[in-house]
């Protein structure tokens, strides 16, 4: 089933790649790293997990050497 959330998320992602010029795909994912809505290009080999993997993690490093640095 389709929330209004999920087609806010589409249409979020829609206007993003359809109305920014060179960009190709895009994806909304959770802190914890689970997609929430990808619209990635079909000509290119992508992963959405693996990518909203790989920026949840991203984001827990750069928490931790932010916290590192003090305030």
């Amino acid at each position: 089933m389709t929330t209004e959330t999920d087609l806010s998320m589409r249409h979020l992602i829609d206007h993003v790649v359809d109305g920014v010029p060179g960009v190709t795909g895009a994806l909304i994912a959770s802190a914890d790293g689970f997609v929430l809505a990808a619209r990635l290009p079909e000509h290119v080999p992508l992963d959405a997990a693996a990518i909203a993997a790989m920026s949840a993690a991203t984001l827990g490093l750069a928490t931790r050497l932010v916290g590192l640095g003090g305030t």
